[in-house]
C-alpha cells in the first residue's frame, strides 16, 4: 500500500523533491498497517500533502488520520525546532521535538527518525483510542 500524492503544485514538488521524506512517509503507513492488522482493524493509505505542514493521511474504521513530519527553520532572530506530530480527529501529540538547541540546527536526525518508527504505533492506538475506536 503506497500513499496517493495529494493536489496542488507545492505537494507535487514537495514530492518530488523529498524522495527520502515520501520513503519514509511509506515506512510509517506501513508500520501502523501492520501493527493494527493484528487486532483485525483496517488502515487505508490516505495522501502526502504539503500545506504549510508536510505528512499524510490515512484512515482508520473511517477516522482520518494524519502524521505531520515538520522541519524546523531558522529565522533572523530565532529558530523553531523539527517535530513529528500525530493527529486523529480533534486530538494531538507531539511525539517527538528535536532535541539539539544549536542556532541553526532544527531538523530531526536519524536517532530521533529510529525513535519515531519505534513508538509512532503507541501514539496512534492512544489517540484512537482516545477518540472512541474499540481496540
Amino acid at each position: 500500500m503506497e500513499l496517493g500524492i495529494g493536489k496542488g503544485y507545492l505537494t507535487k514538488k514537495f514530492a518530488e523533491n523529498n524522495t527520502k521524506k515520501v520513503e519514509r512517509f511509506n515506512k510509517y503507513l506501513k508500520i501502523i498497517k501492520e501493527a493494527l492488522e493484528v487486532y483485525n482493524i483496517k488502515v487505508t493509505a490516505g495522501e502526502i500533502f504539503n500545506s504549510g505542514y508536510q505528512g499524510f493521511t490515512f484512515y482508520v474504521k473511517g477516522i482520518k488520520c494524519l502524521i505531520i513530519e515538520q522541519d524546523g527553520k531558522t529565522g533572523l532572530e530565532d529558530h523553531s525546532i523539527g517535530y513529528v506530530e500525530v493527529m486523529v480527529k480533534e486530538s494531538r501529540n507531539i511525539i517527538i521535538k528535536h532535541r539539539d538547541r544549536r542556532f541553526g540546527d532544527t531538523r530531526l536526525n536519524e536517532e530521533e527518525l529510529k525513535w519515531v518508527e519505534e513508538n509512532v504505533v503507541d501514539e496512534v492506538i492512544k489517540l484512537l483510542v482516545i477518540n472512541g475506536v474499540k481496540i
